[in-house]
């Protein structure tokens, strides 16, 4: 099922989505609106490059995306990164606790270069 890929992809502000999907990256994995993989890059001509994407983990909801990258799940009206305070969180102040610096999303060695 695509459907909670794609609510995922398209939802939340364009720092939350590259945000997310570069974590994914950073776990061996790729994150699209079509589905999560396990996916084996290496350096090809320079460039990292995906060479063999596995089957898309099967997830019935959005709620199932979040848990099996290991967070809390974020509804979509609430998928913000604020600006210069560099986190990903909830606008709910119980979630406060939760929140996760944009850093621990993108790893040390990201760039802007490729999310996905």
């Amino acid at each position: 099922m695509q459907v909670p890929f794609a609510i995922l992809y398209f939802t939340g502000d364009s720092h939350f989505n590259r945000s997310i999907r570069a974590f994914a990256k950073n776990a061996g994995l790729t994150l699209t609106d079509a589905g999560l993989a396990s996916c084996k890059r290496e350096k090809v001509n320079g460039k990292i490059e995906k060479v063999k994407i596995d089957p898309s983990i099967l997830c019935e909801n959005e709620e199932e995306i979040f848990k099996i990258l290991g967070f809390p799940f974020v509804p979509p009206n609430e998928r913000i990164c604020v600006g210069t305070e560099g986190r990903l969180h909830t606008t709910n102040i119980n979630d406060i606790a939760q929140r996760i610096t944009v850093e621990e999303l993108m790893g040390e060695d990201s760039g802007d270069e490729e999310f996905e």
